[in-house]
């Protein structure tokens, strides 16, 4: 468990292999932010061609690092985030993740799930 209470996002699993998994329905926002990254790193790195290497060298990080926040097995801190963004030229966190449309695509009601998120999302659904 981390300092901030979570666990890793990959052991919020609850089908699947990660990345592309259904996590549990008990999963704290930090975990899908996690998920969305993993991929987001993964597809970025695909498009550039580098490796988790490649990358971590551009970025000033430790390739283990980089492939652990791949794999889920950590939590990334801010400062890797900027330097893996800034390496990549490409946002890697999910500024979506409170949006409606989000809500439909990681299938959880974040309302229900998250009561600090209350009134934050149109009523009526996507579009409203």
């Amino acid at each position: 468990m981390r300092s901030g209470g979570d666990d890793p996002p990959f052991r919020y699993v609850e089908s699947g292999e990660w990345p592309d998994v259904v996590l549990r329905p008990d999963t704290p926002l930090s975990a899908y932010a996690g998920l969305v990254l993993a991929r987001r790193l993964a597809t970025a790195l695909k498009i550039v061609d580098w490796s988790a290497n490649g990358v971590a060298v551009r970025a000033g990080l430790s390739a283990p690092a980089v492939r652990s926040v791949i794999a889920g097995e950590t939590a990334i801190t801010l400062p890797t985030l900027i330097r893996l963004e800034s390496a990549l030229q490409a946002r890697l966190y999910p500024m979506d993740l409170l949006d409606v449309s989000a809500v439909d695509l990681y299938g959880v009601d974040l309302e229900a799930r998250f009561p600090a998120t209350q009134g934050l999302f149109p009523t009526g659904g996507p579009g409203a």
